[in-house]
């Protein structure tokens, strides 16, 4: 087995387990208040992008077409992430008033970390586009 080859499927491999993890179909790891408020979102886009990233390098080095039943799927987190993230950082923008008047916060998250994950699924979901037939 190339090296490459090995290094593609342990990053598949990866994704994954740990989307299986997220979807509660193996063992979840413990998580923790604050520190994992964006795991969720990390998860999903490490998978979709892996799937995506493989299709894109099957489709330079190989020449072969992207598999649609790989793309679709991932597209679909993506959108759903995005959604999510999107959905985050509105709440957060809308409470800034009432917590610079002392109210608590929605999430751990920030409006900053917010903006990026919506930059960087975004951004995958590019990838998407340009892998669709």
């Amino acid at each position: 087995m190339p090296q490459r080859d090995l290094h593609w499927s342990s990053a598949q491999q990866y994704a994954d387990d740990a989307y299986e993890s997220f979807l509660g179909k193996s063992w979840r790891p413990r998580r923790f208040p604050c520190i994992d408020d964006d795991s969720d979102l990390g998860i999903k886009d490490t998978y979709a992008f892996v799937k995506l990233a493989y299709q894109a390098y099957n489709l330079k080095t190989l020449r072969k077409p992207p598999d649609e039943s790989q793309v679709r799927p991932a597209r679909a987190i993506l959108e759903d992430a995005l959604a999510e993230a999107r959905e985050e950082h509105r709440r957060l923008v809308e409470a800034r008033l009432s917590m610079a008047q002392g109210g608590a916060a929605p999430s751990c998250l920030t409006e900053v970390e917010t903006k990026a994950w919506v930059k960087r699924i975004s951004s995958h979901l590019k990838l998407a586009e340009a892998l669709q037939p």
